[in-house]
């Protein structure tokens, strides 16, 4: 789980992983202040990330940005994997200069 994120607007979320796969996903959830699953992206509609690499875009079933409100992250790496995850970004624009 990661700290509170607290971005001016909606933002996106990225990952650095390996060893992720459609059989064995990566799922990033959002939860509030009180650590309790946001609607929308938590649940049935947490983030499944199934391709490796860096920076891989989180994509929720409603759409890649988060809410506008403060959040953490959840992620859960798939039990029996030898899946590694090395970093978590979160960006409130696009493009190369979104991550510095």
């Amino acid at each position: 789980m990661t700290c509170l994120v607290r971005p001016d607007g909606p933002a996106r979320a990225y990952v650095n992983a390996e060893g992720v796969t459609e059989a064995l996903p990566l799922k990033v959830e959002l939860l509030d202040e009180r650590d309790r699953p946001l609607a929308g992206y938590s649940g049935d509609a947490a983030a499944l990330v199934t391709k490796p690499g860096v920076r891989q875009p989180v994509q929720w079933p409603s759409g890649p940005q988060t809410p506008g409100a403060p959040f953490a992250l959840r992620l859960e790496i798939p039990a029996g994997s030898d899946a590694r995850l090395y970093a978590v970004y979160v960006a409130e624009r696009d493009g190369p200069e979104a991550l510095k």
